[in-house]
């Protein structure tokens, strides 16, 4: 290994003892270093490979996202072909170690240099050296640790209807001065840029992750069912029916658990928030500098421009997260990214991995760049007009005929068309606050929440004024706006004129409104480029600027508090969390089963423990659908009749039905302390079940149903 570059010699070591813990220790703490070692190590290599003529920091983000997005689709194919193993994901790895074995270009001298500060790496990591150390660096860090300590302090497995019920007015106050002390050191700090990449990445992640910490079993329901789905998969191979959508997300997270043996939940709850965390200032930075030759540093704190949408949730991993964050980089890397053939390769790379992990925004995404590049081929302003108008068209009918076509291979048939003209007012009641929101209480909640009302308007306000600001707009960036505009009216169409069969109430509003929140990723850059043009212009006043980050500090910390669940005299919300009290009922009633086969009545999160816990072990067939045996929401016909349990009241018939379309003789309805009319659901259900018990001092209540008896 004689001349052979430093960062190659430690791959080489890390992918030989991954393999021996492969097949010797199967080490989680050891397999997760050198597995990350050995990624570190090909993100460079292809970064020379690829990219030789960027500067270092851009070189790792292309080659970052590349070896992300060809990891992705590779399993993703192997997944649809074959199915993902332990074995399939060794190969996998060992087939892109064999990069390594290309040699570099001889004439890269930007290389050389990146050598010679990698082989002194341990020269940045020495604290108090002035160029990367300063005291803004050292009270920003102590403040963060502080708040990772709070936040682990307050984790629970107990109910928790919202993470800020257990802090304080003095976390959101630390927060606050966190993130003052943070743009501060951005801004106008003389350290090393390196530095403040770290510390900003340190803050996005702690922004990101705190339900993570806070909930130790898990947060949110979508969590749940795709964490048993991706348990399931790692056990199996794959899981029927192999669905054209999710698996992106779901080989990525097993193909790493199988080869470094970090359980899927910790690689699963931390995945979107690592990934969001890392990317966005990378993607942000180079992307302004690049198109609006913003500063690296400002650059850099107009980051948390995104935070800001709270409604734009990376603290949970869904594909529908996991694609937010990857629509927002291929939407900020086509600003710059489309001057080049490789760029482009990047860009198409990361609209297939956005395919195969959601395709409800992963084919307009490919749409939009595919559009975006021939319209660069097109002299004709007429003719680029007519593209322009025909890309409206097709994003705002696409939505429709995806789920049409969803809805008709799952045999639910075609939907009804209904007039968007006259439903419009449907349409609108997407804007409408929830039944949780409680109108005119004290004057600081109702003005606290109007200001809430305001985030997205003042976001779209900036974004236009960044457009006009921005030279050529007509010319270069018109098909953003239109995209914005297309996916507001693909939610009107979506939500207005068609009613799908299969679908519960909450689901025929839940995607017009995810059109509706993701439209103002098209618009972000332009919201950052106005926020830097307002900023400019401020900076004539010099006593304005300490005032102006305070104030900024003061929106992101209010942002931070809408991203997560909110219990206050405004807001109540109805969710609650996955707890071990659920855990403890689902495994008594397991025990109390026998190996007879039966059906479960339980709410949502009941639900979402029996399948982290049992998996999708049982299904039944019900009116010639298959239906798993614990109630799941999303109009199955088991939680319509949970449902008629809790609010129609705790009748027999009900479960003798389950019983009867399900074709089992036992079933088991679960009721929890924390529901509504709890003490006369359980009284009800004692009188009409054949046997019951309750669960750790009475938190819940289940209750037995034979009718053999």
């Amino acid at each position: 290994m004689k001349g052979m570059p430093r960062y190659i010699q430690i791959s080489f070591a890390s992918v030989l003892l991954l393999v021996v813990n492969f097949f010797v220790f199967q080490n989680s703490f050891f397999g997760g270093v050198v597995f990350f070692l050995s990624i570190f190590g090909l993100i460079i290599h292809l970064a020379k490979l690829f990219y030789p003529n960027k500067t270092s920091g851009e070189r790792y983000l292309f080659s970052a996202l590349f070896l992300f997005s060809m990891l992705t689709i590779v399993n993703s194919v192997l997944y649809y072909l074959y199915k993902i193993t332990p074995t399939t994901s060794l190969l996998v790895f060992i087939s892109f170690s064999l990069l390594f074995f290309i040699p570099l270009k001889k004439t890269e001298l930007v290389i050389s240099r990146v050598m010679r500060r990698f082989h002194r790496l341990s020269k940045y990591v020495k604290p108090f050296q002035k160029k990367y150390f300063d005291y803004q660096v050292f009270t920003f860090l102590a403040l963060e640790i502080f708040l990772f300590f709070l936040v682990f302090h307050y984790s629970t497995t107990e109910i928790l209807v919202s993470p800020w019920n257990k802090t304080t007015p003095l976390f959101f106050i630390l927060y606050a001065l966190t993130t003052f002390f943070l743009f501060s050191l951005i801004l106008f700090s003389k350290i090393e840029l390196k530095t403040k990449l770290v510390c900003t990445i340190s803050h996005l992640f702690f922004t990101f992750s705190i339900a993570a910490i806070m909930y130790k079993l898990g947060y949110g329901y979508d969590g749940f069912i795709h964490r048993a789905t991706e348990e399931w998969i790692q056990q199996n191979g794959f899981i029927t029916p192999k669905n054209p959508y999710y698996i992106g997300q779901y080989s990525m997270i097993v193909w790493i658990s199988n080869l470094s043996f970090i359980p899927i939940f910790f690689i699963d709850v931390y995945f979107v928030p690592f990934l969001a965390a890392l990317s966005l200032p990378f993607a942000t930075m180079y992307a302004l500098k690049n198109i609006w030759d913003i500063p690296k540093n400002i650059a850099l704190a107009l980051t948390f421009v995104f935070p800001f949408l709270f409604f734009l949730s990376l603290q949970l991993t869904t594909p529908h997260n996991l694609l937010i964050l990857l629509f927002l980089i291929t939407i900020l890397l086509s600003l710059f990214a489309t001057k080049e053939k490789k760029g482009i390769v990047l860009l198409f790379l990361l609209c297939v991995t956005g395919m195969f992990t959601h395709p409800l925004l992963g084919a307009p995404l490919l749409i939009f760049i595919f559009t975006k590049l021939l319209l660069k081929k097109i002299p004709s302003i007429k003719l680029q007009i007519s593209v322009i108008i025909l890309f409206f068209l097709v994003i705002t009918f696409l939505f429709t005929f995806l789920f049409a076509l969803n809805n008709y291979l799952g045999g639910y048939g075609l939907p009804h068309i209904g007039n968007p003209i006259t439903n419009f007012p449907l349409f609108l009641k997407l804007f409408q606050r929830p039944f949780w929101y409680i109108k005119n209480v004290s004057f600081i909640f109702d003005t606290l929440y109007f200001f809430q009302a305001l985030i997205a308007p003042l976001v779209f306000l900036l974004a236009i004024y960044g457009l006009i600001k921005t030279k050529k707009f007509l010319q270069h960036h018109l098909l953003y706006l239109i995209g914005f505009v297309a996916f507001l009216c693909a939610a009107w169409f979506l939500h207005s004129s068609i009613h799908f069969e299969g679908l519960g109430a909450f689901e025929q509003g839940e995607y017009p409104m995810r059109l509706v929140k993701s439209s103002i990723l098209f618009l972000l850059p332009f919201s950052m480029f106005g926020v830097y043009q307002l900023g400019m212009y401020l900076k004539k006043w010099k006593k304005a600027s300490p005032i102006f980050l305070l104030f900024a500090s003061f929106l992101v910390m209010l942002a931070l508090y809408f991203a997560y669940p909110q219990n206050n005299p405004k807001v109540r919300f109805p969710g609650f969390n996955v707890t071990a009290h659920d855990f403890h009922a689902v495994e008594m009633i397991q025990k109390q089963a026998h190996g007879v086969p039966y059906i479960t009545l339980s709410n949502s999160l009941v639900c979402a423990a029996t399948l982290t816990k049992y998996g999708f072990i049982h299904y039944y067939d019900v009116d010639g659908f298959s239906q798993f045996y614990c109630s799941m929401p999303s109009g199955s016909p088991l939680y319509i009749l949970y449902q008629k349990m809790v609010y129609e009241g705790t009748k027999r018939e009900y479960m003798e039905k389950a019983m009867q379309d399900t074709g089992v003789d036992k079933a088991f309805f679960v009721i929890n302390k924390y529901w509504s009319n709890f003490p006369k659901i359980v009284e009800n259900a004692k009188m009409n079940s054949d046997a019951w018990f309750s669960v750790d001092n009475e938190e819940l209540f289940v209750f037995e149903y034979d009718r053999r008896k």
